[in-house]
């Protein structure tokens, strides 16, 4: 399995590392320039305010001075509070946890018998004719599965940080920038400010972007939904047919947590890829009213060209072959072909079968 783990991550690297990394870059480069223009436009707004007879807000001025975009929302309830509150729990629950649970789990296993390595050497062990208490044994099984498992759990932890590269950094770049997006076309159509071809311009960056890593970006998708349909029906029907058969409850823990878990990581990514088809497109309209409120319908070059922009687009499929737009209802139709793969499953393997086998 350690093999396997280490084979298909070397794989991923050599096939589409070196592209990975130049996108990962241009998307942070793209990310800074378009951060700084938020917080620009952001201090004029503010200007503007005061001009007009608007609330001296100093705490927004630090903001301002500090790099931080704001503390309140567009309705102008404070925000800060909840998001350190919620960005706080959420570090502390992953981060913390998780890495004290990958270190504690492996040794974990090893004491209490529940690595899969002990399973297999006791049956080799067997089928030599080395009996379960002897001397012989003991020091062979404790180093093997000592070295096997410590290596099991140094790999996972290599994958992690190389999954956070690969799929968790660039989307939440994507994410944040087009939440920049998001604000500045509020903005433009309650404050007297210009949409400018800045904007348009780093809007196309992102789309270009997009366009680029479009085919791989399908294809991990499919591949993804693929993979957690048949697993996440897999796990609900063990964890229903094995209910109430005497296992250790440790064991049986593993189908619904694991379960629970698929579901949510992808219900995860597939809601993020939705709100980015969502959020351009709003984007978009946005824009297009407060650039016909500003300048009016005739003549204006900006409206013309936001009018020739598409919205961003994820999809998935194979390569350059999209099967379907990732939207809300396809997360509700995905959910329903887990719940429609579980029940075929159970009708499929009944009870009286179960058993006989």
């Amino acid at each position: 399995m350690v093999v396997l783990l280490v084979t298909g991550i070397t794989f991923c690297i050599l096939v589409i590392g070196e592209g990975t990394v130049t996108l990962v870059n241009y998307l942070l480069l793209m990310y800074n320039e378009l951060n700084k223009l938020g917080q620009r436009t952001h201090g004029e707004i503010l200007r503007q305010t005061e001009r007009m007879g608007g609330r001296n807000k100093i705490l927004d001025k630090l903001c301002i001075m500090l790099g931080i975009s704001g503390i309140r929302t567009e309705t102008g309830r404070l925000d800060m509070i909840e998001k350190l509150l919620f960005s706080g729990i959420l570090y502390l629950t992953v981060f913390i946890g998780g890495t004290a649970t990958l270190y504690i789990i492996g040794p974990s296993a090893l004491i209490q018998n529940f690595d899969v390595v002990n399973f297999v050497l006791s049956d080799i062990w067997s089928s030599m004719g080395i009996s379960e208490n002897a001397f012989a044994q003991l020091v062979l099984t404790v180093p093997l599965r000592l070295v096997l498992v410590l290596i099991f759990w140094i790999e996972l932890q290599r994958t992690l940080p190389f999954l956070v590269y690969l799929l968790i950094l660039p989307g939440q770049v994507v994410i944040r920038s087009i939440d920049i997006f998001l604000s500045h076309a509020k903005q433009s159509v309650i404050s007297p400010i210009k949409i400018t071809l800045e904007w348009i311009l780093h809007y196309k960056r992102l789309q270009m972007l997009n366009t680029t890593a479009s085919g791989h970006l399908a294809t991990m998708i499919f591949v993804l939904m693929a993979v957690v349909l048949q697993l996440s029906a897999g796990l609900n029907f063990a964890t229903i047919r094995l209910l109430g058969y005497g296992m250790n409850p440790l064991y049986y823990a593993i189908f619904p947590c694991f379960g629970m878990l698929t579901m949510l990581a992808v219900k995860v990514v597939l809601k993020v890829a939705a709100g980015v088809n969502t959020k351009s497109n709003e984007v978009l309209v946005l824009w297009k009213h407060g650039s016909a409120k500003m300048y009016g319908g005739r003549n204006n070059y900006t409206l013309k060209t936001l009018k020739a922009m598409p919205a961003l687009r994820v999809y998935a499929g194979l390569h350059d072959t999209h099967f379907f737009k990732l939207d809300k209802t396809v997360i509700s139709t995905f959910v329903s072909s887990i719940i429609d793969w579980t029940m075929t499953l159970l009708m499929t393997f009944p009870v009286d079968e179960f058993d006989a086998a």
